[in-house]
């Protein structure tokens, strides 16, 4: 379990910084492969971290950044470790290693 929350918390803060320099890079004219790069990263392997970020984004009243950022950040994580639990659990399951009334073998 720690080895999963640890990789999904690498996920989330690659997923983050993709997302923060596919938008400040796109500003300032970056090559497009590059931004390509980015949105591959972040269509895939970050997709729980997109996904939570757009969703904060389209029920946000206003309000204060700060707590916006925070918000967004958190409901990236929370849905970054549950999609990686759930992948982990779903391998381990696959292989043997869990049988499917959830104890281990």
């Amino acid at each position: 379990m720690l080895r999963s929350t640890l990789i999904a918390i690498g996920l989330w803060l690659v997923s983050l910084a993709a997302g923060t320099a596919s938008i400040g890079l796109g500003e300032y004219g970056a090559p497009f492969w590059l931004i390509v790069l980015l949105l591959i990263w972040l269509g895939t392997f970050g997709a729980p971290t997109t996904v939570a970020v757009l969703v904060v984004v389209w029920y946000w009243p206003g309000g204060s950044f700060l707590f916006f950022l925070g918000l967004a950040a958190a409901a990236a994580l929370i849905a970054q470790l549950l999609s990686v639990w759930t992948v982990t659990r779903l391998l381990q399951r696959k292989r043997g290693k869990i049988h499917h009334d959830g104890h281990p073998a």
